[in-house]
């Protein structure tokens, strides 16, 4: 009879040559840039070296639904571990929001009938990638699966170790290589071991080692048993059972229609819908959303009339001054025929003049955009004449960054100008048909196809932030604000406004010293700053020297980029991280950051009114804790894009829930997740993007 020694010396003479080459030939295609590690959302950071600790979680499916499913391989001419691959894959795909989806398997590599009675090690392991990317039927995966499966088996003659020899795949001493997740199944019938005069029992053997990060093996009798087993360094029970309910969910699915999309199988059950659609969405409060912007400012004016609004240098103004300034330019621009949502050019440095033109546009009736008057004299050009806007104000410096352009110029500092104002009422502007609903700014951002998109803001959206804002950061009228955000910047708006609804003073910092973390703590404290914003860079380079300081300072908030620690310990200041796209006036969600933070902090939770929505490519909803695409929607919404509807109805979506909940959403790009403690945590970007400074830049426009 043949013996393992004559299988082994067979196999050295035949896997050489044609036919070692056409297998590697085969996996070194299959197997192409591999991605060197799967996507599943982990609870614990991977360890620097690969650990072995593991934990199992046991489950079943009922008999019907394994019936049926059994059924549907029959009927498609496959096998049931081809159908549970299937399954599987649409789980992983989904947890981990990715379409390359790459798991091991075993085989017991006795192709030839002489060794199937042979005793000996035989088993091999295989590489099966397969693709969900075109959103198939189940049975369509399931035929890609099946082809997957049988060229698998018809090169599987390569020893697994010889394979990543061969392969040379990136290296990694904290998991294994081509692979870190297997499925095995073992579908051999039971057998009942029987020796005389013994009562034998089994014992359950509880599994303290994980081979792999994790394993999900299957039994198939009357029903299907299935057994994950885990690597506790990396996930938690709670994580296992989840993926277990959700593999159970999907089963069904299966087994109802196997004809649907596999983004029609439904992961979720009714408890976790509602928990990641409802409950963490909790965010509704009151805002005045029938009043403008600078009708609350009005009406903080008539309270705190005497009160600092503004301070820059040696100029300041009270909010009576500002008011009167304001109104004034207000009336000359009624009588230029301005009307509700006509877009005003704005170009200044930031400034007491600044201030006073940007109430006086929005009391006209008007929306503002700003210019900034350091931008490139082609990105300014295009911003005018995508905006279509036909009037400007500017000072005399400035002018001639628009000569030839067409727009006609207010120059605010000219002294003829000055001496016409005068003529003009300084009581507030009535301006009839104004309402929320009616746009306060444009803004222009960064666009894919190379040129700035200019987003439009109304007057509800903006209060909205406001109101969230003092409420949250505890702004009164005996506070002040530091202003150090350029023009361009949404940041700027939100320096601004909150504290011009509330009585407080804003001290704008000039350019020399807001580059400099140490003049700008030194006018902090000399200035008495309450509250203050820097861009994470500015905050990131200097938060020792913050730390360390004695300051007034009660809220330092940071925004614009993703914030890589928390870097106070001893102070006293709350830090807060911010994040939001334009696209949602400027802050979606917030994190007040604790010193005892040790990764880096996530973005938060919504804001007021706000609601957050992480969901796959095919807009489901994503499992807890897994890495998706984040919406918003809400009260923050932008109208969209002046001038560029289509570009407007691809990022503003009108979404129908699973549980047939309307909302419209805004598709923002970014890749998050939920944490545990329901904060939402940063992961990157879905597309080019990037961001320097705080600024939204698109390598598009770059190239441009």
């Amino acid at each position: 009879p043949i013996q393992y020694g004559d299988y082994a010396y067979w196999q050295r003479n035949w896997l050489q040559g044609d036919v070692l080459e056409q297998q590697f030939k085969y996996w070194g295609k299959q197997l192409a840039e591999l991605p060197q590690v799967h996507n599943l959302p982990l609870d614990y950071e991977r360890p620097q070296y690969q650990s072995f600790n593991g934990a199992s979680h046991a489950f079943a499916v009922d008999a019907q639904v394994s019936g049926q499913l059994k059924k549907i391989a029959l009927d498609n001419n496959t096998t049931m571990f081809m159908l549970m691959h299937a399954a599987f894959t649409v789980l992983l795909s989904r947890f981990a929001n990715n379409t390359d989806i790459i798991i091991g398997t075993v085989v017991a590599n006795r192709a030839q009938k002489e060794l199937e009675s042979l005793i000996g090690f035989f088993v091999n392991t295989l590489v099966l990638r397969t693709n969900t990317a075109a959103n198939p039927t189940v049975l369509e995966l399931l035929q890609q699966v099946k082809e997957v499966n049988l060229q698998a088996q018809e090169n599987q003659d390569i020893p697994f170790e010889h394979l990543v020899d061969r392969l040379q795949p990136r290296r990694s001493t904290s998991h294994g290589a081509l692979f870190q997740i297997m499925l095995s199944m073992d579908t051999n019938e039971e057998t009942e071991l029987a020796l005389p005069e013994l009562n034998i029992t089994n014992i359950k053997q509880e599994m303290g080692s994980a081979l792999f990060d994790l394993s999900l093996n299957i039994t198939e009798n009357q029903q299907l048993f299935f057994n994950f087993e885990y690597n506790t360094d990396l996930f938690k029970l709670e994580t296992i059972k989840r993926f277990a309910r959700s593999l159970q969910q999907i089963l069904t699915g299966i087994a109802k229609d196997s004809r649907q999309n596999i983004s029609d199988l439904t992961l979720l059950d009714n408890s976790e819908i509602h928990y990641l659609q409802q409950t963490l969405n909790k965010t509704q409060a009151a805002y005045p959303s029938e009043f403008c912007i600078h009708q609350l400012f009005e009406q903080q004016v008539i309270k705190t009339p005497d009160n600092i609004a503004v301070v820059f240098a040696e100029e300041s103004l009270t909010y009576q001054q500002l008011n009167q300034q304001a109104n004034q330019l207000a009336h000359h621009l009624i009588a230029q025929d301005i009307k509700a949502d006509d877009v005003i050019g704005l170009c200044f440095q930031r400034s007491t003049d600044m201030l006073v033109s940007m109430l006086a546009i929005l009391k006209a009736g008007a929306a503002y955009l700003p210019l900034d008057p350091s931008y490139p004299r082609g990105r300014l050009s295009h911003m005018l004449h995508d905006s279509g806007l036909k009037l400007l104000i500017t000072k005399k410096q400035f002018s001639a960054l628009f000569e030839k352009q067409g727009q006609t110029q207010i120059i605010v500092d000219k002294a003829e100008f000055i001496e016409k104002l005068k003529a003009y009422k300084s009581s507030n502007p009535q301006v009839k048909e104004l309402t929320a609903k009616h746009l306060a700014y444009v803004i222009y951002t960064s666009g894919s196809t190379g040129k700035p998109k200019g987003v439009m803001i109304e007057h509800q959206a903006l209060n909205n932030l406001c109101q969230w804002h003092i409420n949250a950061y505890a702004v009164t009228a005996d506070k002040k604000a530091s202003h150090l955000a350029s023009i361009g910047f949404d940041a700027a708006v939100w320096e601004l406004w909150p504290y011009l609804c509330s009585g407080a003073a804003i001290h704008i910092i000039s350019d020399e010293t807001r580059i400099s973390p140490k003049r700008l703590l030194e006018t902090f404290n000399r200035q008495h700053i309450t509250h203050a914003f820097m861009p994470t860079a500015l905050l990131e380079n200097s938060f020792e020297l913050f730390d360390q300081a004695d300051t007034k300072l009660e809220y330092l908030l940071v925004g614009g980029e993703k914030l890589n620690k928390n870097g106070f310990v001893h102070s006293k200041t709350q830090l807060v991280n911010h994040y939001g796209p334009t696209e949602s006036t400027v802050v979606a969600s917030a994190y007040v950051t604790n010193p005892n933070d040790i990764k880096t902090p996530p973005i938060g939770k919504p804001i007021a009114n706000i609601r957050a929505y992480v969901l796959n490519r095919d807009l489901s909803l994503t499992p807890d804790k897994s890495i998706g695409e984040l919406y918003l929607a809400g009260a923050g919404l932008a109208r969209g894009y002046i001038n560029q509807a289509e570009l407007t109805e691809q990022s503003f979506i009108n979404h129908v829930f699973s549980d047939g909940e309307q909302q419209r959403l805004y598709k923002t790009g970014d890749l998050v997740r939920y944490s545990t403690d329901g904060n939402l945590e940063f992961i990157g970007r879905a597309d080019d993007q990037i961001k320097i400074r705080g600024f939204r830049i698109e390598l598009g426009e770059i190239e441009a």
